[in-house]
């Protein structure tokens, strides 16, 4: 059985995007015990996270190389994620111009009704 250290775990976590397999693999253990670690290192939590942070960032940055190479589907996504400000949204108004009727009805069941009766008697 491998025993996980923090300094080899800190090696398994660089460049893993934080994804818990690949660390896994290159430690040779499960992912559970990658999961039962962490649970165990809230430090390595945090550089956990900090691994997963740097992924997002190179998607982003490539996402930004594709918008300024006038990618039509990139600048689409840009728009209505980061430009919902600006009114880029892929929502659909609709308005209703006719006449709404709205029916409400109440129903009182007999265990209801008897908790309500006593409760106006002892009110009055």
């Amino acid at each position: 059985m491998v025993k996980i250290t923090p300094q080899k775990f800190k090696k398994a976590l660089f460049d893993s995007g934080g994804i818990k397999t690949t660390i896994a693999r290159k430690l040779g253990v499960t992912r559970k015990a990658v999961y039962d670690y962490l649970e165990r290192n809230p430090k390595l939590k945090i550089l956990l996270k900090h691994e997963e942070e740097k992924i997002l960032d190179m998607a982003e940055v490539s996402l930004f190389a594709q918008v300024k190479n006038k990618d039509f589907p990139a600048t689409k996504y840009i728009l209505s994620t980061k430009g919902k400000d600006r009114g880029y949204t892929e929502k659909q108004e609709i308005e209703h111009s006719g006449q709404a009727q709205i029916i409400i009805e109440e129903h009182v069941y007999d265990k209801d009704k008897d908790s309500i009766e006593q409760e106006a008697k002892a009110g009055s």
